[in-house]
């Protein structure tokens, strides 16, 4: 049996943007990436994938790239990144989320990412490796975008498409958001558990 980690998405749930960002000294123009790890240094959360996919964008004017974690990932310097340090209170983070138009992640490998399910629940698009549980939550061209593993090219692709067409960064947005809520609310979490049991005895 899978059953998703349970969140609560009333207070993961889409902000104003304008306001979010004003707050983090960004332009209502900038467009606007993030990543977040725990231990962002480490290969395994694959930030250096996500560096030389933005080095390689011909367009990087107004794209920023904010970091969220205890560490730093380093970053080749070609592009602008902020580190806003770590973060634990659960509505900052939902705030963050909802700075962002789409949230990258880059894991080589992982289980069922739970930064993936807040940034979905935020309605913020998420573009990553099709690794692990991450196709289970990032579905293409629904919730956001895939890219094969370890191709920072691929992902530099879809961080330029996705940038490139308004309709469909709204279109990922609103189904990013409707599938957190389906799937991912609290209420449907602890049914499924109940479930569960209940089948066992």
């Amino acid at each position: 049996e899978v059953i998703p980690y349970g969140l609560d998405t009333e207070t993961y749930r889409p902000r104003d943007r304008a306001a979010s960002r004003r707050q983090h000294g960004l332009a209502d123009t900038d467009r606007v990436i993030l990543f977040l790890a725990s231990g962002a240094g480490a290969r395994r959360k694959g930030f250096s994938y996500l560096d030389d996919a933005m080095t390689s964008l011909a367009d990087r004017q107004g794209l920023v790239v904010i970091s969220v974690g205890g560490e730093k990932p380093p970053s080749s310097g070609s592009y602008d990144h902020r580190h806003l340090g770590s973060m634990s209170e659960e509505s900052r983070l939902a705030e963050v989320f909802s700075v962002a138009d789409l949230f990258v992640i880059t894991s080589i490998e992982d289980n069922l990412p739970l930064a993936c399910q807040e940034a979905l629940a935020c309605g913020t698009p998420v573009a990553g490796f099709a690794v692990g549980g991450i196709p289970d939550m990032v579905i293409d061209g629904q919730t956001g975008l895939l890219a094969p593993p370890r191709d920072a090219k691929a992902l530099a692709q879809a961080i330029q498409r996705f940038f490139a067409d308004p309709a469909l960064a709204e279109h990922l947005s609103a189904g990013a958001r409707g599938h957190a809520v389906q799937e991912y609310a609290d209420a449907k979490n602890a049914a499924a558990y109940r479930a569960l049991y209940e089948s066992l005895l």
